[in-house]
């Protein structure tokens, strides 16, 4: 009688035995195309983005910097 079924052979100390690995494979593959879609679906968007952003450096007001350092600092928020 054989005992095995679609996920294969129960692994010594395996805590998923039942898990189906060649499924999970597969899965693992259509997941990682999935990904690979969408960062390609947005690299453009990105690419404008970053061309079109100022390559001036703002401006930062440094009385307002101190404040809201400040303000962090008294709500316990950790900066460098």
């Amino acid at each position: 009688m054989d005992h095995h079924h679609a996920a294969g052979p129960a692994r010594r100390g395996d805590p998923m035995p039942d898990l189906d690995r060649s499924a999970l494979a597969i899965l693992i593959e259509e997941s990682e195309d999935a990904h690979r879609d969408a960062m390609a679906a947005t690299a453009v968007a990105l690419d404008d983005l970053v061309d079109s952003t100022d390559p001036t450096p703002a401006r930062v007001d440094q009385g307002q910097a101190a404040d809201v350092a400040a303000r962090r600092r008294s709500l316990g928020v950790v900066t460098r």
